[in-house]
């Protein structure tokens, strides 16, 4: 997912500084980085999931949209087809 959206955004000619961070707590990490960096943009991908039969975004996508100091675009997985019955 990493590589595909680099090669997005070069193809829209915009600079794209994606690292894969190893932390305990990823949100806290995220979040730090993007201050460091002084990001304009974080893009959080995250699988198609659904909790209870609702689709849900996790954990880590809500405590960036809360946390972040720049704007969160999330980019989900295509919903995985049906099982027929």
């Amino acid at each position: 997912m990493l590589q595909h959206l680099e090669a997005l955004g070069r193809s829209k000619k915009c600079r794209i500084d994606g690292e894969i961070l190893q932390a305990r707590d990823a949100g806290p990490a995220i979040v730090q980085e993007a201050v460091d960096r002084d990001a304009e943009l974080l893009i959080a991908g995250v699988d198609y999931q659904e909790h209870y039969g609702s689709p849900t975004l996790g954990e880590l996508v809500p405590y960036l949209l809360k946390r972040s100091p720049c704007r969160v675009l999330v980019y989900r997985g295509a919903q995985p087809a049906p099982v027929p019955a």
